[in-house]
């Protein structure tokens, strides 16, 4: 072949792999180096073709390794299936006909991720004999899965307020379950079970200072393991209990400045102390059962407890506070006419709504 060909072969196959080189680069939107362009010109076809090649296993391995980082800050920043990318400003009912249906449903508690809520369900609206149980349901393929009863809540017992902790390592619950054999109370204690790798566990009693002789109910706890619940001794007050070394202290009663003739209940703490939301039926407000909120600053001072409001007190009872994991959404319990029409006498079933905290903290 004349050198004059050979030449004009040459040239035309280094600008055939320059062009795909940054062809290659423009898809992947990767900047091809001035340097390596050059390079890619001025060497021979087979030099041409092997840095090519080093090129390409380049940005493939680029590619990847983008790929898998965003896939990681996708994971991280997705929204939890409770989540609204709007404010709720006014409460919604949450999982209509799943839920929330016709039957009572109450206190609701979330896994860490949000993917699984667990909840009361009322069975039957005898109020001296009902069956109290501990559901869950898992968000699977953009829906709230039937719930299903958890191992240890079959009905037997009246389980109740679940609360999973903020690792998710452990869900407390209060029920009248038997300590033992020889107890006949029939009263409320506080139980635990803890996530192993098959399920949760057995109910475990934690026993004394948690639990004593005044039916302790509701428990929530903060990041840093400080317990909040509420407990009767007259009226029913609130009491918070540090964790010191995986060791309970002694509880102190939370008076929230108020006398102890004044009952209060279902204590929701905010994760880091900062507010506390709680029931009353005695401290005026829309109708019967109403939601409060108080905040609490550094020193642990308690400011003034303040009524939620119309947009979550109604006349009707609500109850049973619920924080989400994220902080952003209050979930609670309305007796309030909403899947179920308003009934001519007894105790209506209630829904759970769901509302964001920005809308009603003020």
């Amino acid at each position: 072949m004349p050198k004059q060909s050979q030449k004009l072969r040459l040239q035309r196959d280094r600008h055939v792999v320059a062009l795909l080189a940054m062809t290659a680069c423009s898809i992947t939107s990767l900047t091809l180096p001035k340097f390596l362009l050059l390079q890619l010109l001025r060497e021979n076809r087979m030099n041409a073709y092997n840095l090519l090649i080093s090129l390409l296993i380049s940005i493939f391995l680029a590619g990847v390794l983008s790929g898998c980082t965003t896939a990681e800050y996708k994971s991280e920043n997705k929204l939890p299936p409770y989540a609204r990318s709007a404010s709720i400003q006014i409460p919604e009912i949450f999982g209509p006909k799943v839920i929330s249906t016709k039957s009572a449903e109450f206190a609701t508690a979330f896994s860490p991720d949000g993917e699984t809520v667990y909840f009361n369900q009322w069975i039957g609206l005898n109020e001296d004999d009902p069956i109290l149980r501990i559901v869950r349901s898992k968000y699977r393929n953009g829906a709230w899965s039937s719930p299903e009863a958890l191992s240890f809540s079959d009905g037997s017992h009246r389980d109740i307020d679940p609360f999973v902790t903020h690792d998710g390592k452990r869900l407390y619950f209060s029920s009248n379950r038997p300590v033992d054999e020889a107890d006949q109370e029939n009263d409320y204690n506080t139980w635990y079970v803890e996530q192993t790798d098959t399920g949760w566990s057995a109910p475990v009693n934690p026993g004394a200072p948690l639990n004593g002789d005044l039916s302790e109910v509701f428990v929530s706890v903060t990041k840093t393991g400080t317990i909040y619940f509420s407990a009767r001794d007259g009226a029913r007050h609130i009491y918070r209990a540090e964790e010191m070394n995986g060791v309970y202290q002694q509880p102190e009663k939370v008076t929230l400045g108020l006398p102890d003739s004044i009952s209060i209940g279902n204590p929701m703490i905010a994760a880091d102390e900062s507010f506390l939301i709680i029931s009353s039926q005695m401290l005026g407000g829309e109708g019967s059962s109403d939601l409060f909120w108080c905040p609490r600053d550094e020193n642990g001072n308690w400011g003034e407890i303040k009524n939620l409001g119309p947009q979550v007190n109604s006349a009707y009872r609500e109850f049973a506070p619920s924080i989400s994991p994220d902080g952003q959404y209050l979930f609670f319990t309305s007796e309030r006419p909403g899947l179920a029409e308003a009934v001519e006498s007894g105790r209506p079933p209630g829904d759970i709504y769901q509302i964001s905290l920005s809308a009603i903290l003020q």
